[in-house]
């Protein structure tokens, strides 16, 4: 100690002072290490509802595969892909049958599961009928070891045979009776029977064809409000027209109002076929209508065919 304060007396003034700060503040830390903690109050952390998330989680976790494996079981359990399965639930006791002869009580008699019988006899309330074994071998809910067992008894032959020149409805290459329809005269229940022409529609063709006077061409239907090509080309190849049979309006004793009805004339036309008439007096032949100012070149071959000078 002696020693220490010797060597401290040594030092010059500068180099004392310098010691001393550093002294001071080694005693300053130390004290501070010291006396924090009797101001210092660790913090606890609660743990408790992170703990019970996680034990939520894996219970979940748990209950979910849980019931993917009863979900996968269920779909098992109706599962007709495997043979071995099928037999199993369906206990059969074949006997001869027709299938599409076969009640309720008559499928359950055969062994089948309620399943079965349900598909079963919703396609036969569908109208769906089996035309030989091949066809009831088609039903999904029949495995392929069930058909084997049942196949003996059922009494429909192997496959549907086709008779001979014949094709199924519906087909291609169906014979199909085709109908002729005079568009002149033909009523309601006429056009109905072609495809795609019902009442309305019928009722439609009717009362254009009355306004017109009648149709010169078949291709004038497509002026028929709604008729598309698509149903002019349908019903095309059953169609005739006998132009013979047009009823022509007198242009000297047509009121504007009868006039102005046509679909080819409409009210500006009428107007002027009316004025040029009160004003010269009657028309002496059809080619005079050219005379009135809207009645061109184009117009009068439109609408001649459906006037008459008397």
């Amino acid at each position: 100690m002696k020693k220490v304060l010797m060597e401290y007396l040594s030092f010059n003034k500068s180099e004392r002072r310098g010691l001393f700060v550093l002294l001071s503040l080694l005693v300053v830390l130390i004290s501070a290490n010291l006396l924090l903690p009797l101001f210092y109050t660790p913090q606890h952390y609660d743990f408790t509802a992170f703990k019970k998330e996680i034990d939520a989680f894996e219970k979940g976790r748990v209950l979910l595969g849980a019931r993917k494996e009863k979900k996968q079981s269920t779909y098992q359990k109706f599962d007709y892909t495997y043979p071995e399965r099928a037999v199993e639930q369906s206990k059969l006791e074949p006997y001869p049958f027709d299938p599409n002869q076969m009640a309720k009580a008559d499928w359950e008699k055969l062994g089948m599961t309620a399943k079965q019988v349900h598909m079963l006899m919703n396609y036969q309330s569908k109208g769906g009928t089996f035309r030989s074994k091949a066809d009831f071998k088609k039903m999904y809910c029949i495995s392929e070891t069930e058909y084997e067992v049942l196949a003996p008894y059922i009494q429909l032959p192997e496959t549907a045979e086709k008779p001979a020149g014949q094709f199924p409805k519906g087909t291609p290459f169906e014979k199909k009776e085709l109908i002729t329809i005079e568009i002149n005269t033909a009523q309601v229940a006429d056009f109905t029977k072609l495809k795609g022409i019902g009442e309305y529609f019928a009722q439609k063709i009717i009362t254009y064809r009355s306004a017109l006077g009648g149709f010169l061409r078949i291709e004038q239907l497509l002026e028929v409000p709604k008729m598309d090509s698509v149903r002019y080309l349908q019903i095309l190849p059953e169609l005739t027209i006998n132009p013979n049979v047009i009823r022509k309006k007198n242009v000297n004793t047509a009121t504007f109002e009868e006039l102005s009805g046509h679909p080819y004339i409409g009210h500006n036309i009428a107007l002027s076929l009316t004025n040029y008439r009160q004003t010269h007096g009657k028309f002496a032949k059809l080619e005079d209508i050219r005379k009135s100012a809207l009645v061109t070149e184009k117009v009068y071959k439109r609408i001649a065919p459906y006037l008459r000078v008397d």
